[in-house]
């Protein structure tokens, strides 16, 4: 799976981003692992809901707008829950629990990401 880093215009906020761009990654997400380190998060590209089946943790989760725009942040999201699509959605962004209050991410921040969006 392709790593890329997720930035702001003022810095680089997630080191390794890994990209769910296929079948396998897009299935598994991140279902039995045990958690996700703070400087890591995983992107779905062109992906506007997800679920935490079979989840060990709650996650932050990002939905993101083709131009790169947060749309909404849901925090803390916990195992077994689904996220219906969402009109203007066009990215998801899943993250340690807690990390987008520590990034300052939340509705309007623009956030970078090379190869998906500028």
């Amino acid at each position: 799976m392709r790593t890329v880093s997720l930035k702001r215009t003022d810095g680089e906020l997630i080191p390794k981003c890994r990209l769910a761009t296929s079948f396998g990654p897009r299935f598994l997400g991140l279902m039995g692992r045990k958690s996700i380190a703070g400087d890591e998060a995983i992107l779905f590209p062109k992906c506007n809901s997800i679920h935490t089946f079979f989840m060990r943790f709650p996650i932050d989760v990002v939905r993101v707008k083709e131009n790169g725009e947060v749309f909404d942040v849901v925090e803390s999201l916990g195992p077994w829950k689904l996220l219906f699509p969402r009109k203007g959605v066009r990215h998801v962004l899943e993250l340690r629990a807690g990390r987008c209050r520590e990034l300052g991410i939340q509705s309007g921040t623009r956030l970078e990401c090379e190869g998906i969006w500028q």
